[in-house]
This record gives C-alpha cells, structure tokens and sequence, in this order.
C-alpha cells in the first residue's frame, strides 16, 4: 500500500524524526500501523508507531525518548485542532528474528500510562501477549516510513500464538535475565 507523505500523520513524522535522534544509526526501521492504515483515523484514534532498533535502550535513551514524546503526544481525549495521541512500541531487532511467546517490547509508549510517566516512571521493557498481535498486524499492513519492508523484520507470528494473544491472555513482566 502506497501513502502520500502528505497523509501520514504528523505524529507519525515526529516521531520518526525523534527516534532518528534519539538512536541515530542504531535504529533499523519505523513503521506506521493501526488505524492509519487500516482504514483511517477517527477523530479519537492514536497514531501507531513501531521502531526497531539493534542495540538495547540505555537509561538515558528511555529518559530522552520519553521527554519527546510527552512533549509531542496529544492528551486523551484529543481536543479538535489538536495533535494526536502517539502510541510507540520499540522493539530490540535481535528479539524479532523469532519471537518468543509473549513478545517483550523494549520500550512502550502511550497516552494511557501519562500519568505514570509525569509522576516519574520510565518505560522498561515489558512482555505481553497483546504485543503478539499488534506484530502480526503490522506484519501485514505496516507501511514503512525507513528501512525494509516490515516482512523482512517482523517473523510470522505462529497461528498457536495469535490464538493465544486473542484469548485474553495476561500480560506477563520480563525476566530480568531477558535484557
């Protein structure tokens, strides 16, 4: 699928223009999923962004990251004229290749966890079967705003594991032997 620049999201531009800074050449691709793609943003969608890069976030990335994107973000609800919540999922390359069920995100961002974040919490990386299908989608209909076409990062995701992320199944904390 195609997309003017002209109708990707300037969240979504942010966004890229921020991960492009914040992990320079560490950061292997950016792609656009959700509802942009899928069939078009609503006046209350987020826009969905992944980021993979090749090397595991330090402190001071996270503490960089999220500074940006609390400046960027819209609030929830978005009022008219105003910019769009941002949801940013990072993900480590190497963990991609095959992906363990649940898939573990290097770093997560998004409107619902503000709160937490003003009040001094930092993103960590955390597992979660709902991840799983979040990658599977964008697998499928991702576009690509750098790097290789989202099938050559993101593995298939198992049909077993599809069907247990859609279960309902619970988020699970990483290992700290994961990182």
């Amino acid at each position: 699928m195609r997309v003017a620049t002209s109708e990707i999201p300037a969240g979504a531009r942010a966004v890229l223009a921020i991960a492009k800074e914040v992990f320079g050449g560490h950061l292997q691709a950016v792609y656009l999923h959700g509802s942009a793609i899928a069939g078009g943003l609503r006046p209350q969608s987020d826009v969905d962004v992944l980021a993979i890069i090749d090397l595991p976030m330090t402190d001071s990335m996270r503490k960089c990251l999220l500074a940006r994107l609390l400046e960027v973000s819209g609030r929830h609800p978005v009022l008219p004229g105003a910019p769009r919540c941002i949801e940013l999922m990072v993900f480590l390359k190497d963990r991609l290749a095959a992906p363990v069920f649940p898939v573990c995100g290097e770093f997560i961002y998004g409107e619902w966890l503000r709160d937490s974040f003003e009040a001094g919490g930092l993103p960590v990386p955390h597992c979660d079967p709902d991840i799983t299908l979040v990658l599977a989608q964008a697998r499928q209909q991702a576009l690509t705003l750098l790097g290789p076409a989202p099938g050559d990062l993101l593995a298939e995701v198992p049909a077993g594991d599809r069907t247990r992320s859609a279960g309902g199944a619970a988020g699970l904390a990483c290992q700290s032997a994961w990182r």
